[in-house]
C-alpha cells in the first residue's frame, strides 16, 4: 500500500483494497505500522498524491485523523512541501 500510495498508483491501490473481500474497507482503520501509526491519507499528503487523497476522501477518509505522534494529514502536507496536498486539504 505504501508503495502504490507513494508512487499515485490508485489503480493498485483500488485493487489492494479491493482484495479484502470486504463490501465496504474503512479506509481510516488501515495503519502503517512502520511510519508512526499513520493512515493512507498522512502517506497520500506526504508525497503530494492529490488524486489519492481525493479517492479516499471520497471513500470515508477524515483529512483530520491523527498518526500515533498527533500529526494530522496536513502536518504531514506541510513538512513535506506539498502544496497541492496543502491546498486540498485546507479547501475541504
Amino acid at each position: 500500500l505504501y508503495e502504490a500510495i507513494r508512487n499515485g498508483d490508485l489503480e493498485t491501490l483500488k485493487s489492494i483494497l479491493s482484495q479484502t473481500g470486504e463490501a465496504y474497507v474503512d479506509v481510516n482503520k488501515i495503519i502503517m505500522r512502520s511510519h508512526n501509526d499513520c493512515r493512507l491519507i498522512h502517506v497520500a499528503a506526504r508525497f503530494n498524491q492529490v488524486p489519492i487523497m481525493q479517492y479516499l476522501y471520497d471513500n470515508g477518509g477524515q483529512l483530520e485523523i491523527l498518526d500515533r505522534m498527533d500529526a494530522t494529514p496536513m502536518f504531514y502536507a506541510c513538512s513535506a512541501g506539498s502544496l497541492d496536498a496543502t491546498s486540498f486539504l485546507a479547501s475541504n
